[in-house]
């Protein structure tokens, strides 16, 4: 025990360039979870499937329907240069979505240990959500519009901190229009933002002029809901789109599913899932892969944040982060839906950094991140389609070693042998 002391000690020590964030520290860790980012891309990457290549040729031809949006720019952009879409330049698309995606989750990642000062817990933190289902998941999802919701909600939260409500709200509608799941994906994030900036400045916001904008993308989500449900013919509908998605041979499959969702209220979807709410709602391998993460970004809420548990703050934070869950009721892609849960907590996480202050060190995170990061690394999460992911478990471990080395001495910046630390939190 003495020797463990000594060891820890000298880790700790003034000389050691762990003891601050210095700029070469800084640029390691960087490096270090973009090579993290990217062997978890890599362990579920692949191009977009039948389902998603669908949506992206969807659009307002047929009438106001749900995410007609992005097959509208499309269908536009493609009359101007007089070819239809093709399967590969779906495929162009969707990887430029994806990589936008990726940059743009570097910067808040980078964003979070900036207002964290680099600390210990800033940095364990972005290890776990980069190594999480989350990276996982959407990595695999690549022609989804989920990145772009992801990429609009980052956005309209920058907007909104910057104080333009009114572009916000308009950016936010774009997500609604793109797909309406934004409306628990995204949108509770902008109004927590919403919500800490006025309770940071009195000064700030106008309540009525925060609600008024904060408003129209709930107005949006309401009125396509009413106007596909009252003034289509869904019969028409359905096949019409059948037809249209017939015409293009790179879409084999999934046509039906696709009509299906398209054209059916949600009283209907909930009818056809309601036999398996409970089972997905308590999956419990869902739960151990994705659990450790999602706690470990809700602890460092409740801590750094002086969120005090069971309060209606720390109540409205729990509910934001599980607000994805409700998707249940509608949609059957278990696995897909439990992963956002991790992708609400770190916007979470993220609003709160820039809206508050930080009350400084974080104790006790290392015992929590450590093995959520180890679980990340190790354990699989199902995927759509009947895939698996890449790479053994020795194969992991040999890919992730830098992000297990830097993950175990930033650890060791916690003091567990309660020794004097030099370290700023």
């Amino acid at each position: 025990m003495r020797l463990i002391k000594g060891v820890c000690k000298r880790i700790q020590g003034k000389t050691c360039i762990l003891n601050y964030p210095s700029k070469l520290w800084k640029l390691i860790t960087f490096i270090v979870l973009t090579w993290t980012l990217t062997i978890t891309v890599l362990r579920a990457i692949r191009g977009p499937n039948n389902y998603s290549k669908a949506y992206w040729l969807l659009d307002y031809r047929f009438g106001f329907i749900r995410r007609g949006l992005i097959g509208t720019l499309c269908w536009l952009l493609t009359s101007v240069n007089g070819s239809p879409m093709t399967e590969e330049s779906i495929r162009r698309l969707a990887a430029i979505a994806f990589c936008a995606f990726l940059v743009v989750l570097l910067l808040m990642v980078w964003r979070i240990l900036y207002l964290h000062n680099w600390n210990s817990s800033s940095v364990l933190l972005a290890i776990t959500f980069i190594s999480s289902p989350f990276i996982v998941m959407n990595s695999h999802l690549v022609g989804y519009l989920d990145n772009l919701l992801y990429i609009l909600t980052i956005s309209s939260v920058f907007l909104v901190l910057s104080g333009h409500l009114f572009v916000a709200a308009l950016m936010q509608a774009v997500a609604i229009l793109i797909h309406e799941s934004y409306i628990i994906i995204g949108y509770p994030a902008v109004c927590l933002m919403c919500f800490l900036i006025r309770e940071k400045n009195n000064r700030g916001l106008p309540i009525a002029r925060v609600l008024l904008w904060q408003v129209t993308p709930l107005m949006v989500f309401c009125f396509i809901c009413v106007y596909q449900s009252f003034f289509i013919d869904t019969a028409t509908l359905r096949v019409q789109l059948s037809t249209y998605l017939e015409s293009f041979d790179f879409i084999p499959t999934h046509r039906d599913i696709v009509v299906l969702i398209q054209t059916a209220g949600f009283f209907e979807l909930f009818q056809l899932q309601r036999a398996d709410l409970l089972e997905r709602f308590l999956n419990p391998v869902l739960f151990a892969s994705i659990g450790p993460s999602l706690l470990s970004i809700i602890y460092m809420i409740h801590g750094c944040f002086r969120v005090h548990p069971l309060y209606p703050l720390s109540w409205a934070v729990l509910g934001i982060c599980l607000c994805p869950l409700a998707m249940h009721i509608i949609a059957w892609d278990a696995a897909r839906i439990w992963t956002y849960t991790i992708g609400s907590a770190i916007l979470t996480l993220w609003v709160f950094s820039e809206a508050q202050k930080t009350s400084g060190r974080l104790r006790f995170f290392a015992s929590l991140a450590l093995p959520a990061i180890l679980l990340n690394i190790l354990m699989h999460i199902p995927l759509m389609d009947g895939r698996y992911e890449r790479f053994s478990i020795i194969s992991r471990l040999l890919l992730y070693s830098p992000t297990l080395v830097l993950a175990v001495l930033t650890a060791l910046k916690f003091n567990p042998m309660g020794g004097n630390s030099h370290v700023r939190e």
